[in-house]
């Protein structure tokens, strides 16, 4: 997900908006530093994993492997399973 610094008022709170990242190169760096910050970690299961990188030299610098991310309603969970097609059933099944 690429998370704009341009933020919405979404009832009494703010979240970011996010979109896709559509860039396949992009997209494959960042599925093997996740799989790589994953098993680092030992997980087993579900994790968010914060990534960003450095608009200058285009390096990806993971922040966190979060174990426990919020999965509920309005989440950035529910926003990156949007964009992927996914429902919360299928997610949690």
């Amino acid at each position: 997900m690429d998370f704009s610094m341009t933020q919405i008022l979404h009832g009494d709170h703010s979240i970011m908006e996010m979109t896709g990242v559509s860039d396949p190169d992009l997209i494959r760096e960042i599925e093997n530093i996740s799989k790589a910050a994953f098993r680092a970690v030992g997980a087993d299961a579900y994790v968010r994993i914060d990534i960003r990188m450095d608009s200058k030299t285009g390096l990806l610098y993971i922040l966190e492997v979060n174990p426990c991310p919020s999965v509920g309603i309005e989440s950035s969970i529910e926003e990156i399973l949007l964009l992927n097609g996914i429902s919360f059933k299928t997610f949690f099944e």
